[in-house]
C-alpha cells in the first residue's frame, strides 16, 4: 500500500480475507483492501466494500484505519457525484480524533462541497475552523491548504455579502500568496468587495493588478468593467473611458457589452463629448432591451438638452415612457421633457407633464420634483403684473 502497489495490495488482502475469515485482524484486511479498491478509482467496488465492513458488527478497526476508511468512502461518493452522502462521510472523519492530515482535507473538501452547492453559510465555519486548525498545527499541514482554505473563505464571505471580511481575506491572500494562481481572481473579488462598500480608491488598486499584470486571465475583462465604474465613481472619466474602450476592444460582444457602452457614453457626456456619447448610448437603446436601455435613452436625451437642441430632446425623452416600462426612468424623462417645454415657451405643456410626472410615479423622487414645480410654476403666473 505505502508503495501504492495497489493490485498486488488488494490481492494479498483478498487472499488473507479467504484463508483466515475469523482471524482479529480480518477486519483489518477487509479495511485495507476497501482503501486498495478506492484508490484504483473503483469506486463503486470500494463502497461496496466499505458497506459490508460497516455492517459486520464483529470487525474490529482501529481508529485511525476507521478514520482512512471514511475518507476514502468520501471520496468515493464525491467522484461518483452523491455529493450529500459525500459530505456525511466528511463530517464522519471530523468526528473522530485527527489522523495525520486527513482531517484538514476532509474539511477543505467538505467546503468545496457546500459551497459548490451555494450552502455559503455551511461552508463558511468550516473554512474558518480549518484556519484555525492550520494555525496550531502549522508544522504538519500542507502549505497549499491555508492558500486554499484563505481563498475560498474568502468567496464565501463575499457571497455571504460580508464584503469587509471578503476583502480583508483577499488582501492577506494576495500578500501572503503572491506566486498562486490564484491572485488574478483574488484581486478582482478584493477590488468587488471594495466597490460594494463604496471604496473606489482601494478597488482601484485591485483592478488595476488583473488588467496590468494578468491580462490573459479570465478575470480581466470584468476587472476592466469595474475598473470603468470605479473610475467613474472617482469622476476620473478619461481612465473611465479607456477602461470600457479596452473592454470592447477585448469583448465587443462579451455579456456585458451594454453595460461597457453605456459606461462609454457616460464619460463622454460627462466630458462634454455629447455627440460621440448619444452614438455610444444609440448603440445600447438599437441592441438591447432593459433598465440599461432605458437609462441610454434617457441619457440620448440629456445630451441634447445640455446642447440646447429642446425639441430633438423632448422626442428623445418621451421615447422612455413610451417604449419601456421602468417607472424611475419614465419620471425622470417625462420631468426633463417638461423642462424643455419651459425652455421652449411652452408653458402648458410643461405644466402637462409634470403633471403626469405626479400622477403616474407618485412614488418616485422626479414627483415630488414635479409637485414643487408645479407649485412654482403656478405661483409665477399669479404675480402682479404679470
Amino acid at each position: 500500500m505505502a508503495a501504492q502497489q495497489l493490485v498486488e495490495s488488494e490481492k494479498a488482502y483478498a487472499r488473507f480475507i479467504e484463508r483466515f475469515p475469523a482471524h482479529p485482524r480480518a477486519g483489518e484486511a477487509r479495511a485495507r483492501l476497501a482503501i486498495a479498491v478506492a484508490r484504483q478509482d473503483r469506486h463503486a467496488d470500494a463502497l461496496a466494500a466499505i458497506e459490508s465492513l460497516e455492517s459486520d458488527p464483529s470487525a474490529n478497526i482501529e481508529p485511525a484505519l476507521r478514520v482512512a476508511v471514511n475518507y476514502e468512502k468520501a471520496w468515493c461518493y464525491r467522484s461518483l457525484g452523491k455529493l450529500d452522502e459525500a459530505a456525511k462521510a466528511y463530517r464522519q472523519v471530523l468526528a473522530e480524533p485527527p489522523v495525520g492530515a486527513l482531517d484538514l482535507h476532509a474539511m477543505l473538501e467538505l467546503a468545496e462541497i457546500e459551497s459548490g452547492a451555494k450552502r455559503f453559510d455551511a461552508a463558511a465555519p468550516v473554512l474558518r475552523r480549518l484556519r484555525e486548525v492550520l494555525a496550531n498545527r502549522s508544522a504538519e499541514a500542507p502549505i497549499e491548504l491555508m492558500e486554499q482554505c484563505t481563498y475560498r473563505l474568502g468567496v464565501c464571505e463575499f457571497e455571504l455579502e460580508r464584503f469587509d471580511e471578503a476583502a480583508k481575506l483577499f488582501e492577506e491572500f494576495i500578500n501572503s500568496y503572491p506566486k498562486s494562481p490564484l491572485i488574478a481572481s483574488a484581486s478582482f473579488y478584493g477590488g468587488e468587495a471594495r466597490f460594494k462598500m463604496g471604496q473606489y480608491e482601494r478597488a482601484v488598486l485591485h483592478l488595476t493588478r488583473v488588467v496590468k499584470e494578468y491580462n490573459s486571465d479570465p478575470a480581466a475583462p470584468a476587472s476592466l468593467l469595474r475598473l470603468g465604474e470605479c473610475q467613474a465613481a472617482l469622476q476620473r472619466w478619461s481612465p473611465s473611458e479607456l477602461a470600457f474602450t479596452a473592454y470592447l476592444d477585448r469583448s465587443p460582444e462579451g455579456d456585458q457589452w451594454y453595460q461597457a457602452r453605456f459606461g462609454l457614453g457616460w464619460a463622454r457626456e460627462n466630458q462634454q463629448r455629447y455627440d460621440e456619447a448619444v452614438a455610444a448610448y444609440q448603440k445600447v437603446v438599437e441592441r438591447h432591451q432593459g433598465p440599461t436601455a432605458a437609462r441610454a435613452q434617457f441619457q440620448i436625451g440629456q445630451c441634447l438638452f445640455a446642447q440646447q437642441k429642446h425639441e430633438d430632446a423632448v422626442r428623445e425623452l418621451l421615447k422612455v415612457d413610451i417604449l419601456y416600462a421602468y417607472p424611475e426612468w419614465s419620471a425622470a424623462a417625462l420631468y426633463e421633457a417638461a423642462r424643455c417645454f419651459e425652455r421652449l415657451g411652452k408653458p402648458a405643456e410643461a405644466k402637462r407633464h409634470f403633471q403626469q410626472v405626479e400622477e403616474k410615479y407618485k412614488q418616485t423622487q422626479w414627483a415630488k420634483l414635479a409637485t414643487q414645480r408645479l407649485s412654482e410654476l403656478t405661483t409665477s403666473v399669479n404675480l402682479p403684473g404679470r
